[in-house]
């Protein structure tokens, strides 16, 4: 027979299994309470160190013999949907969900299963951060390059939620991750994010108040959609300012972020190309070559000084002088 019992006394949890338990959830789910009371998500206390290896420990018995993945998303996915669900309960399902990511099937079938609206939802309003933020971590991860549960999303009207989550509280970088996720390369996603006023977000996005995780993940949309030639001619102006506002001086000595300024190196490229591509030369565009210029003597000034910065340096400073290139032609 098969057998997850369960026993909570202090924080002892004995485990007794011949395959995949019949009562894995009531068994996860009763050690799981002592995590919360109930009464107020405010209440909800964090597994030790100890409680949560034990619990991913407790998972790896139960998926090492696992016959039916699929089985265990939809019963965490139900148990994400449930109306007396605490903190803990949303802990533990998460944790589950992760763990099918392993298995090809189960990421495609969170369509299949009901479960990209309450993904999305607890990406966005969840109280308690931590666990928001896990929650996007893993809708993104499984929304990445994953059509159909892409297209579910927009089409279920979610994006421009996304963006309303977003610019509310800019702290909600999961969510950040979450949109990108969702609208990059599906067809009806992007269409419903450019006419939900995408692009103008997009600029909004790149501004040096928002936090900088936030910036970068903003910039990487912006590349995408200038690379598909999917910016019109009337946004140009607006995105060369935001394109250029990236690379202040100031910014430079505050963030040594190299993956950042990559992004925003070849957004700036892709800026460059479209501004060509339209013939768009507007004073804007004077204004972007010269901060990409500023950005390129900080590097190069900078490698004099440290060697290894230098190797770091050369890709930005090759993609910005390709960038410079490509606009002395307008």
């Amino acid at each position: 027979a098969q057998v997850f019992e369960c026993f909570v006394e202090k924080r002892d949890l004995r485990i007794g299994m011949a395959s995949v338990p019949a009562n894995f959830w009531p068994g996860l789910m009763a050690w799981s309470t002592k995590y919360h009371d109930g009464t107020s998500p405010s209440e909800f206390r964090q597994m030790s160190k100890e409680d949560r290896e034990f619990l991913e420990k407790a998972m790896e018995e139960a998926f090492g013999q696992v016959e039916d993945p699929n089985q265990m998303m939809k019963e965490a996915i139900a148990q994400l949907k449930s109306s007396t669900r605490t903190a803990a309960d949303v802990e533990t399902a998460l944790a589950v969900i992760d763990r099918t990511c392993d298995f090809p099937d189960c990421p495609r079938n969170l369509a299949k299963f009901d479960g990209v609206l309450v993904l999305v939802d607890l990406s966005m309003n969840f109280c308690e951060e931590e666990l928001r933020e896990k929650a996007a971590v893993l809708t993104a991860t499984m929304m990445a390059n994953n059509a159909e549960i892409q297209k579910t999303a927009a089409q279920l009207g979610l994006i421009p939620g996304l963006m309303e989550s977003i610019q509310n509280d800019t702290s909600r970088i999961g969510a950040m991750s979450v949109l990108v996720a969702t609208v990059r390369g599906e067809p009806t996603a992007e269409q419903i994010f450019l006419e939900s006023n995408g692009i103008e977000f997009l600029c909004w996005s790149l501004d040096l108040r928002v936090p900088i995780k936030l910036r970068q993940r903003g910039a990487s949309l912006l590349r995408h959609f200038l690379q598909n030639e999917s910016v019109s001619r009337s946004h140009l102006s607006s995105v060369v300012g935001a394109v250029s506002s990236l690379f202040v001086e100031q910014q430079f000595n505050e963030n040594d972020d190299i993956q950042y300024w990559e992004v925003c190196s070849i957004c700036a490229l892709h800026c460059s190309s479209s501004c060509v591509a339209a013939g768009f030369a507007g004073a804007e565009v004077a204004s972007l070559a010269a901060a990409m210029k500023q950005r390129m003597r900080y590097l190069l000034a900078e490698s004099q000084k440290d060697a290894d910065f230098g190797e770091l340096a050369r890709e930005q400073v090759d993609i910005l002088s390709r960038a410079c290139r490509s606009l002395a032609d307008l």
